[in-house]
Protein backbone atom coordinates (compact mmCIF):
# COMPACT_ATOMS: atom_id res chain seq x y z
CA UNK A 1 0.00 0.00 0.00
CA UNK A 2 1.40 3.36 -0.97
CA UNK A 3 1.66 6.34 1.31
CA UNK A 4 -1.17 8.11 -0.53
CA UNK A 5 -3.47 5.10 -0.16
CA UNK A 6 -2.67 4.95 3.55
CA UNK A 7 -3.52 8.63 4.02
CA UNK A 8 -6.77 8.36 2.08
CA UNK A 9 -7.88 5.21 3.84
CA UNK A 10 -10.85 5.91 6.11
CA UNK A 11 -11.27 3.92 9.23
CA UNK A 12 -14.36 3.45 11.25
CA UNK A 13 -14.35 5.81 14.20
CA UNK A 14 -15.24 4.42 17.58
CA UNK A 15 -17.95 6.25 19.44
CA UNK A 16 -17.07 7.29 22.91
CA UNK A 17 -19.74 7.07 25.56
CA UNK A 18 -20.65 10.10 27.61
CA UNK A 19 -19.31 9.99 31.12
CA UNK A 20 -21.79 11.46 33.61
CA UNK A 21 -20.50 11.90 37.16
CA UNK A 22 -22.51 10.04 39.80
CA UNK A 23 -23.64 13.22 41.64
CA UNK A 24 -25.05 14.63 38.38
CA UNK A 25 -26.77 11.33 37.53
CA UNK A 26 -28.48 11.33 40.95
CA UNK A 27 -29.66 14.92 40.41
CA UNK A 28 -31.05 14.00 36.97
CA UNK A 29 -32.94 11.07 38.46
CA UNK A 30 -34.39 13.35 41.16
CA UNK A 31 -35.55 15.87 38.53
CA UNK A 32 -37.10 13.04 36.50
CA UNK A 33 -38.98 11.79 39.59
CA UNK A 34 -40.27 15.32 40.33
CA UNK A 35 -41.35 15.75 36.71
CA UNK A 36 -43.21 12.43 36.70
CA UNK A 37 -44.87 13.41 39.99
CA UNK A 38 -45.98 16.78 38.55
CA UNK A 39 -47.37 15.10 35.43
CA UNK A 40 -49.29 12.63 37.58
CA UNK A 41 -50.75 15.48 39.66
CA UNK A 42 -51.77 17.29 36.49
CA UNK A 43 -53.54 14.19 35.16
CA UNK A 44 -55.61 13.98 38.35
CA UNK A 45 -56.68 17.62 38.08
CA UNK A 46 -60.10 18.37 36.69
CA UNK A 47 -60.31 21.41 34.43
CA UNK A 48 -63.67 23.13 34.01
CA UNK A 49 -64.16 23.34 30.21
CA UNK A 50 -65.06 26.76 28.84
CA UNK A 51 -64.61 28.38 32.23
CA UNK A 52 -60.99 28.00 33.31
CA UNK A 53 -58.60 30.73 32.18
CA UNK A 54 -55.69 30.05 34.53
CA UNK A 55 -54.45 27.26 36.79
CA UNK A 56 -52.16 28.04 39.74
CA UNK A 57 -50.27 25.29 41.64
CA UNK A 58 -49.76 26.36 45.29
CA UNK A 59 -46.24 25.74 46.61
CA UNK A 60 -46.42 27.96 49.69
CA UNK A 61 -49.20 29.32 51.89
CA UNK A 62 -48.73 32.23 54.31
CA UNK A 63 -51.13 34.08 56.59
CA UNK A 64 -50.47 37.84 56.51
CA UNK A 65 -53.10 39.82 58.37
CA UNK A 66 -56.34 39.94 56.41
CA UNK A 67 -55.13 37.91 53.40
CA UNK A 68 -53.50 34.63 52.47
CA UNK A 69 -50.36 34.92 50.40
CA UNK A 70 -49.87 32.01 48.02
CA UNK A 71 -46.65 31.29 46.18
CA UNK A 72 -46.60 28.98 43.21
CA UNK A 73 -46.56 28.54 39.47
CA UNK A 74 -49.11 29.14 36.73
CA UNK A 75 -49.51 25.74 35.09
CA UNK A 76 -51.97 26.73 32.36
CA UNK A 77 -53.28 29.95 30.89
CA UNK A 78 -52.78 33.23 32.71
CA UNK A 79 -53.74 34.97 35.95
CA UNK A 80 -54.91 38.56 36.18
CA UNK A 81 -56.03 40.71 39.07
CA UNK A 82 -59.70 40.33 40.11
CA UNK A 83 -60.07 36.85 38.57
CA UNK A 84 -62.34 34.52 40.52
CA UNK A 85 -61.98 31.00 41.86
CA UNK A 86 -63.79 28.58 44.13
CA UNK A 87 -62.62 26.28 46.92
CA UNK A 88 -65.00 23.99 48.79
CA UNK A 89 -68.02 26.01 47.70
CA UNK A 90 -66.54 29.39 48.70
CA UNK A 91 -65.89 31.95 45.98
CA UNK A 92 -62.91 34.26 46.25
CA UNK A 93 -61.01 36.67 44.03
CA UNK A 94 -57.41 37.42 43.21
CA UNK A 95 -56.50 40.66 45.01
CA UNK A 96 -52.89 41.18 43.96
CA UNK A 97 -50.12 39.51 41.92
CA UNK A 98 -46.40 39.91 42.58
CA UNK A 99 -43.17 38.63 41.10
CA UNK A 100 -40.09 38.92 43.33
CA UNK A 101 -41.94 41.38 45.58
CA UNK A 102 -43.01 43.74 42.78
CA UNK A 103 -46.66 44.09 41.70
CA UNK A 104 -47.45 42.91 38.16
CA UNK A 105 -50.61 42.92 36.02
CA UNK A 106 -50.57 39.25 35.06
CA UNK A 107 -48.75 35.93 35.27
CA UNK A 108 -48.49 33.71 32.18
CA UNK A 109 -48.22 29.95 31.96
CA UNK A 110 -44.93 28.66 33.38
CA UNK A 111 -44.23 31.77 35.46
CA UNK A 112 -43.78 31.69 39.22
CA UNK A 113 -45.21 34.35 41.45
CA UNK A 114 -47.10 35.35 44.56
CA UNK A 115 -50.84 35.97 44.72
CA UNK A 116 -52.99 37.49 47.47
CA UNK A 117 -56.44 36.01 48.15
CA UNK A 118 -59.14 36.26 50.83
CA UNK A 119 -58.36 34.72 54.19
CA UNK A 120 -61.59 32.73 54.45
CA UNK A 121 -60.17 29.76 52.53
CA UNK A 122 -60.30 26.84 54.92
CA UNK A 123 -58.78 23.62 53.62
CA UNK A 124 -56.30 25.23 51.24
CA UNK A 125 -52.93 23.48 51.29
CA UNK A 126 -49.69 23.29 49.35
CA UNK A 127 -49.94 21.20 46.20
CA UNK A 128 -53.51 22.34 45.48
CA UNK A 129 -54.32 23.49 41.96
CA UNK A 130 -56.57 26.55 41.90
CA UNK A 131 -58.60 27.26 38.74
CA UNK A 132 -59.29 30.93 37.97
CA UNK A 133 -61.76 32.57 35.57
CA UNK A 134 -63.01 36.10 34.78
Amino acid sequence: MSLLETLLKTEKKHELGVCIPEHIREKQEEVNRETRKAIELEKRTEIIPGKTIGSFRVTGLYDVGKDFVLTGKVERGRLEKKMKSELQGKNFSLKQIEVKGLPVKLLNSGERGTIYVDKNLIGLKTGDLLEFWQ
